[in-house]
């Protein structure tokens, strides 16, 4: 039986949620009218009320973001999204949202960015603290669990960042000195694939947990894989990804190199057109190499398990294979993904480059 004090607080918090729709459908209306300034302050007094009705709270924050992005002050600053998350701790599913108004607030206000250059490593901390409770994500929350952890793949990986960066464990709570200063995205420097003490190209694989990972690339694959998992329909995003991350660092163009027959003849190495799919010439950090990639990491491989999945990937992925096999100098396969695929016109092309 209920005592009085306990029908109290059932009492006050059903007020308090009522006063909270109240307050949401205010908002909305003043969003709806085009009042975003109005509508931002009620967001934001939602979001920093002790309420953590998730859905509620997401709801929120994805109507605050769109609205700040409307407006031309910073009102919604970095500040104001530590205190949100602060109030809501095991709400994972607002990681990716808070984190995008975050990288949209340092580009706009690149200044603030500048004069604190670790605020990526502060969101990649955000992150890294949700992993718990987004792990106890439940059936009916598996798309959120997908979207949230291929965002923070996204964001480990950072496609601008050099390849044999993610060789290295970061921590995010005290990055080096050297990652702070050369972080900067959208600039890509293309380098030479790592290698072991013996020459070897080095290879990421999947480890058994966040927390076992010895390098960033092994968090990466384990973040790809628990969206993948998560929502089985980012499969084929997820294949896409890693043989993308494979290309650019073991396809053949990495030389600077072009297929020229003559040179094929001359150099056994250039015999691109004589290459099996697992097998590529890649610039390792010790020089143009033959490399034979093992299981799992054979990009051409993985393309090609994307090309009878999901069209929209399936269509990405073929571009891809069609892209590599003329690189290589192998045009009638080339072609012939062309033909197989309806491409004709294209296809006559790439035949022509045979003969």
């Amino acid at each position: 039986m209920k005592t009085l004090p306990h029908l109290f607080i059932i009492l006050l918090c059903s007020c308090q949620l009522l006063m909270a729709q109240d307050e949401q459908a205010k908002a909305k209306q003043l969003q709806k009218d085009g009042n975003f300034k109005d509508a931002l302050v009620i967001y934001l007094e939602l979001l920093e009320s002790e309420s953590d009705e998730t859905a509620g709270v997401l709801e929120n924050l994805k109507a605050a973001k769109e609205c700040a992005g409307r407006l031309s002050s910073n009102e919604f600053d970095i500040e104001t999204l530590r205190g949100i998350l602060t109030k809501h701790p095991e709400n994972w599913q607002i990681i990716p949202t808070a984190v995008s108004r975050a990288e949209f607030i340092s580009a706009r206000f690149r200044k603030a960015d500048e004069e604190n250059p670790t605020n990526r490593f502060e969101w990649l901390r955000w992150y890294e603290k949700a992993i718990p409770f987004a792990e106890k994500a439940t059936p009916a929350e598996a798309k959120e669990a997908g979207a949230y952890w291929l965002a923070f793949a996204e964001r480990v990986s950072n496609r601008a960042m050099e390849p044999w960066k993610l060789h290295s464990l970061t921590d995010y709570e005290n990055p080096p000195v050297e990652e702070i200063q050369h972080l900067h995205w959208g600039d890509f420097v293309a380098a030479a694939a790592a290698v072991d003490g013996d020459g070897n190209p080095l290879f990421h694989e999947i480890p058994e947990s966040y927390a076992v990972a010895t390098t960033n690339g092994e968090r990466w694959r384990w973040l790809l894989e628990k969206a993948a998992t998560a929502t089985p329909k980012l499969r084929s995003e997820v294949d896409f990804k890693h043989a993308e991350f494979l290309e650019r660092q073991f396809s053949v163009i990495t030389t600077g190199e072009r297929f020229a027959p003559d040179r094929a003849i001359k150099k056994p190495l250039y015999a691109w057109h004589l290459l099996a799919d697992e097998e590529t010439v890649a610039q390792l950090a010790t020089g143009a190499s033959g490399v034979r990639l093992p299981a799992g990491h054979r990009f051409l491989e993985l393309y090609k398990g994307i090309e009878e999945s999901v069209r929209t990937w399936k269509m990405r992925a073929r571009t891809k294979i069609v892209g590599i096999y003329e690189n290589r100098g192998q045009y009638s396969k080339a072609a012939a993904m062309l033909q197989s695929e309806g491409g004709c016109r294209n296809a006559e092309t790439i035949k022509r480059k045979a003969s």
